[in-house]
């Protein structure tokens, strides 16, 4: 059945900036996703192991919630991920010394070495993608724009 009504205030998808941000995250995505892949990794499983690493290098006990508000990420999921990531040896997770409600996570040597190797071919690919951009660190900055909008915008719903 073809439609009639035009319910679409863009005259075609490709005018439709939202449309082209996805398109866009999910070619860059399925491209790390095949870097990541002899790694045993998912994207978000780097995710979560490079902010952990960072977090640990800035402030030395990082917490699944210090992960998931660098990441902004939902904190269930961030356990559950650093629960696999467990399993697979790459982290460790252990009470924490003064919350009782949180864990404090840690890569283990093997993670901090795949890590390396994960952050080598992700860095080296976003590096070639993002130079077609003609200013990405003006791109970067209208990002975190957005972002900042986005934070205020949810926060008063």
């Amino acid at each position: 059945m073809k439609y009639k009504e035009n319910i679409f205030h863009y005259p075609t998808p490709d005018d439709a900036t939202g449309f082209l941000l996805y398109k866009t995250y999910m070619l860059w995505q399925r491209a790390i996703r095949r870097r990541l892949q002899p790694m045993g990794l998912t994207h978000t499983q780097f995710v979560i192991m490079a902010n952990c690493y960072r977090l640990q290098g800035t402030q030395g006990v990082v917490t699944q919630i210090d992960i998931a508000r660098l990441a902004q990420m939902d904190t269930m999921m961030i356990s559950n991920v650093i629960r696999k990531l467990e399993g697979k040896g790459l982290v460790q997770r252990e009470a924490h010394r003064t919350d009782t409600r949180a864990k404090t996570v840690a890569l283990t040597e093997e993670g901090v070495t795949v890590l390396k190797r994960a952050v080598r071919e992700v860095e080296e690919f976003d590096r070639a993608y993002f130079a077609k951009l003609e200013d990405s660190r003006r791109f970067n900055r209208e990002l975190l724009r957005l972002m900042a909008d986005t934070d205020t915008t949810e926060q008063q719903r």
